[in-house]
């Protein structure tokens, strides 16, 4: 892999970044110099990774008009090199700037679109990559199956589903951190969510709902296995 190549691609992570963190202005920079490498080496993949994130800043910021117009240069490549995942995802963002804007056929006619191409491509598996390419407004995510915060120990911390969801806007999340049996697990989350009802407070309502199942003569290891993560209001 050539050194132009490496760079694009670590611009490609740090626009990522500023984006997570709402640094748009820097976002976009770096967006825009990897776009110049891309261009400048002929990685037409990584020109239209860069318009399409380009495209996204400017959705954020507002510009909508700019946006759609990056969304459809980004469109043009990812079509013309047979990209059909990313002619998916950029399709979609398409239909939701035109559902912000109020264009409702528009945004009907890109998000079929975007449905049609991506649709063949699902193989039933959920992954990180798929999940950071997500715009979510839930505030929390369950992932109650087993080991669901586990992931790869790197130097930045864990890498896996629940950094993933948080990555793509989620404010919290609760993960069991080993194997966890069926049916205690469908109780605890039955009583969990009672107790975030009355509550109001996610943290609260897991340990009230743990305490209680305890009571109840269930093993504390099994209910341990369960953890929340970012926000507990």
């Amino acid at each position: 892999m050539t050194r132009p190549k490496i760079e694009a691609m670590a611009l490609q992570g740090l626009e990522f970044v500023h984006w997570q963190q709402g640094n748009l202005e820097q976002a976009s920079e770096a967006y825009q110099q990897a776009l110049t490498i891309s261009q400048k080496i002929g990685d037409r993949s990584g020109q239209g990774i860069a318009l399409n994130g380009l495209g996204t800043v400017h959705r954020d910021e507002g510009r909508y008009s700019q946006a759609i117009d990056r969304y459809q240069q980004a469109l043009k490549i990812r079509t013309e090199t047979r990209d059909r995942a990313g002619e998916g995802h950029t399709l979609k963002n398409l239909g939701i700037i035109y559902n912000r804007l109020g264009q409702y056929p528009q945004a009907e006619q890109q998000l079929s679109a975007a449905l049609e191409r991506l649709e063949p491509l699902r193989d039933g598996l959920l992954t990180s990559s798929e999940i950071l390419d997500l715009n979510l407004n839930a505030a929390l995510v369950v992932l109650s199956a087993c080991d669901t915060g586990r992931g790869k120990i790197t130097s930045d911390g864990v890498i896996g589903l629940s950094r993933s969801f948080i990555s793509a806007g989620t404010p919290s999340i609760m993960v069991s951190l080993w194997a966890v049996p069926d049916a205690p697990t469908a109780a605890l989350m039955v009583e969990f969510y009672q107790q975030w009802q009355t509550t109001g407070n996610k943290a609260k309502a897991l340990r009230l709902a743990m305490l209680k199942m305890i009571e109840e003569s269930e093993e504390p290891e099994v209910l341990a296995a369960f953890t929340l993560m970012g926000e507990t209001d």
